[in-house]
């Protein structure tokens, strides 16, 4: 028969008292929009897709630079 995996008892709460609960830090009410939105922002795919709808209407194309747009906003 195998050995018990895992910690005794003992040394579970040995560690527990050493290293407290294993939980994440709280976060701030309210700044999670504003954190998802920074990441958004600043991703290189949007400014590239910004640039292609730009490029686009510079080269006079005025059907597909609007739909990217769409899909980006």
């Amino acid at each position: 028969m195998a050995p018990p995996a895992g910690l005794s008892a003992v040394l579970a709460a040995a560690r527990l008292n050493a290293d407290t609960c294993n939980e994440l830090p709280a976060s701030e009410q309210g700044s999670c929009f504003l954190q998802i939105l920074l990441y958004v922002v600043l991703q290189p795919v949007l400014a590239l897709l910004l640039g292609g709808a730009v490029a686009d209407l510079l080269l006079g194309d005025r059907i597909e630079a609007p739909l990217i747009v769409k899909v980006v906003c």
